[in-house]
């Protein structure tokens, strides 16, 4: 942690490094190359967060980098050498090595037409967008901090290095970036930033949609995930990346089991689901529908009837927009579809193991924490209790190795061929078939019985 270290200290600063960092380091000081630590790994040390991914920066031009590596008999792959960039392999981790650079004219608000390389950290570290990413570490030289970051990690405050206009100009996706600083560390943005999103944020435009997908993916898996959601309604950025929202604002649920309008709600439900990419987007989507379903009884209580097959549908078409993998497409709608099938004490065994069939990839355990979450959001609260009945059951039967999907049951497709069926749709029909009746308990799940109903019924 920071603790109480002062400006006129940072020669004595330390930082635990990680043991490979401090061999690359050894090196570089062998072969009279500065190189320090820098970035997001500095700024993460002197919070106290675990640092995943080791920056550095050096004076010595890619070249010598690789020369350096094959010296030390150091697997290196040239991953961005066009930008200065080298990463080193150690031990199954990898290792980004930059060269000092400037960076020349931006295009299109995002990308520099070239680089130059540079001989001095200062001027590396000027390109920089936010003062707490624009700090410099060496085990021995100490911290470098030429524009106030370690000041603003105190103060817990977001600022740009330089002025903010220009930091965003040159690159719009600072925008998004800023966003999820702030929701991940829960840093206040300084009002010259917060001036600058506000007249530039249409420059979210110029980004491709795989860069604004992957901005707003770490958003949804940040601690203070609820205060991104926020700031991008409060920058109107929900307006250009998902305006499929903005019909939850300050909808009113009429509704008894629900206190809170429909945005309110959605956040609640975030607040209560853990960092995970997937199960954070289902809660995000899970009541997009409600909109378009909504009626009123005589009694002006409002009604969302399979609200959850148009957010599944709906959410289906936001994520193909944002280029998520088809995979992550497919369990995230199907949990969506799935969120009103509520446990309510009164599951035979059999809808249980048809509920966890039709999860398909997703877990029950990951069913009921949705569930937990969403009832968690409304007025219902005590009755949460009886989603730990639904997994106790469920841990029950699967101890007994009882069947919950087709592939539970003891024949397959190959015992159907051996006994003469012939291969085609007719194998899955049947399969079929004796799954729904090892679920209702007319046969058991037993291989000389199943292919004894097989040859009576259909040989």
């Amino acid at each position: 942690m920071w603790g109480e270290v002062v400006l006129d200290e940072m020669k004595n600063y330390k930082i635990n490094l990680e043991k490979n960092v401090e061999k690359i380091i050894e090196i570089f000081n062998k072969e009279n190359y500065e190189i320090f630590v820098v970035g997001g790994s500095v700024r993460d040390s002197i919070l106290g967060i675990k640092v995943n991914d080791w920056d550095l920066t050096t004076i010595a031009e890619p070249d010598m980098v690789l020369e350096i590596a094959k010296k030390y008999n150091i697997k290196a792959i040239p991953t961005g050498i066009a930008h200065g960039t080298i990463t080193y392999l150690i031990e199954n981790r990898a290792y980004e090595i930059t060269t000092y650079r400037l960076e020349t004219e931006y295009i299109n608000h995002r990308k520099p037409i070239g680089i130059k390389f540079s001989k001095s950290l200062k001027e590396d570290l000027k390109r920089r967008d936010f003062t707490i990413n624009a700090l410099a570490y060496h085990p021995e030289k100490g911290l470098f901090d030429y524009f106030g970051g370690l000041q603003d990690i105190k103060l817990k405050k977001l600022k740009t290095v330089g002025d903010a206009n220009e930091r965003l100009e040159e690159d719009s996706l600072r925008i998004l970036r800023a966003i999820r600083f702030s929701s991940k560390l829960n840093f206040e943005m300084d009002i010259n930033l917060i001036n600058a999103i506000e007249s530039k944020r249409n420059l979210i435009h110029y980004l491709s949609i795989e860069r604004i997908q992957q901005e707003f993916s770490k958003i949804m898996i940040s601690d203070n995930v609820v205060l991104g959601l926020k700031l991008l309604y409060k920058f109107r950025i929900m307006d250009i990346i998902l305006p499929e929202l903005l019909i939850m604002v300050g909808f009113n649920q009429n509704n008894p089991n629900h206190n809170l309008n429909l945005l309110d709600h959605t956040f609640k439900v975030i607040e209560n689901t853990p960092s995970n990419l997937k199960l954070r987007l289902v809660a995000l989507f899970h009541d997009i529908g409600k909109p378009q379903t909504y009626s009123e009884d005589d009694d002006k209580v409002g009604h969302f009837y399979k609200h959850e097959k148009i957010s599944s549908e709906m959410t289906y078409k936001i994520m193909k927009r944002l280029n998520y993998s088809n995979n992550l497409i497919k369990n995230v709608c199907n949990l969506i579809s799935l969120h009103m099938n509520v446990y309510n004490g009164d599951y035979t065994d059999k809808a249980i193991k048809k509920l966890v069939n039709n999860l398909e990839n997703n877990s029950i355990e990951e069913f009921v924490i949705i569930q937990k979450a969403d009832i968690l959001g409304t007025v219902n609260v005590n009755e949460i209790y009886r989603l730990d009945e639904l997994l106790e059951r469920y841990e029950i039967m699967k101890n007994k190795k009882e069947p919950f999907n087709m592939s539970d049951i003891n024949i397959n497709g190959n015992d159907l061929i051996k006994i003469g069926i012939l291969e085609g749709p007719k194998i899955g029909k049947i399969l079929n078939e004796l799954f729904e009746l090892v679920l209702d308990e007319k046969i058991n799940n037993d291989k000389i019985q199943l292919i004894d109903y097989v040859k009576r019924y259909y040989k």
